[in-house]
């Protein structure tokens, strides 16, 4: 039995190399394992501060390009954001009669970043298309010294006058009496229609507007006392309503003795708001 009790000790050193020659190949497995977590991370790190820097530069690049961008671009840009005003609440529409850049003429189109009006001539009172159109960009609206005069939305009338110079000897309120009276004879014949657009200009504004209607006014001028006779006119119709208005005046004058004598020289229509 104690022959069988101790080992035999060239046994236990083969035993103690096995071992050895079975923990080597781990170690070396759990080393290059190591090796490699360690590269990897290091490598991502490499990779995330290059691409921040890059980045950076990236983003400075894209600044500058912006920038030039906007430079350039500048005219088209502004009239973009002008579209916006234009096509607002008291803005622009196709058919509007407006006067920019002392051009007047009826909008046949808007573009994002063009107004397309067609032009009309005239005297100020009788306007006739000339056959062409005119071209704006958006931003004249934004152009300072450069107005741009429209008509109220819902509204197409205009303020004309009849005006007489008063004689020395003449009686300026008969005279006023007659003529108020006859400008208001060719005014019953469309009163409805501006007092329609006058109902319009209620719905739009918060403001109180009288009701349009012929007045007269008497004002000294360097030639003498005037007489003036104010009266609404529809835009589209004012070349019919100014003859009319003509035609029956010289008609008061010529038949009326004493308005004849009080009236000195020819009476003319005139616009009464200039520009």
């Amino acid at each position: 039995m104690g022959a069988n009790f101790y080992a035999d000790p060239a046994a236990e050193s083969s035993w103690a190399t096995d071992f050895t020659n079975l923990s080597e190949p781990r170690r070396r497995r759990q080393f290059l394992v190591l090796r490699r977590v360690v590269i990897g991370f290091l490598i991502v790190i490499v990779l995330t501060v290059g691409f921040v820097s890059e980045f950076s530069s990236l983003a400075t690049f894209a600044g500058f390009i912006t920038a030039g961008i906007a430079v350039g671009l500048q005219a088209a840009l502004l009239s973009v954001a002008a579209y916006f005003f234009i096509i607002g609440r008291y803005g622009i529409r196709v058919g509007d009669r407006i006067s920019v850049a002392g051009i007047t003429g009826d909008v046949v189109d808007i573009g994002l970043v063009r107004l397309y009006l067609m032009e009309l001539a005239g005297t100020g009172l009788d306007f006739y298309p000339t056959g062409r159109i005119v071209v704006f960009s958006n931003s004249v609206l934004f152009q300072t010294g450069i107005p741009l005069f429209k008509q109220i939305p819902g509204t197409e009338y205009a303020w004309h006058e009849v005006v007489v110079m008063i004689a020395p000897d003449g009686n300026h309120k008969s005279a006023e009496e007659k003529l108020v009276a006859a400008v208001n004879a060719v005014y019953s014949q469309y009163r409805e229609e501006i007092e329609r657009q006058h109902y319009a200009i209620e719905r739009h504004v918060d403001i109180q507007v009288e009701v349009p209607r012929p007045e007269a006014r008497l004002q000294f001028a360097d030639a003498g006392l005037e007489l003036l006779v104010r009266y609404p006119v529809e835009i589209r119709k004012a070349p019919d309503i100014d003859e009319e208005m003509t035609r029956k005046v010289l008609d008061l004058i010529e038949t009326d003795q004493a308005l004849k004598v009080a009236v000195s020289g020819n009476p003319r229509i005139r616009l009464a708001v200039k520009g």
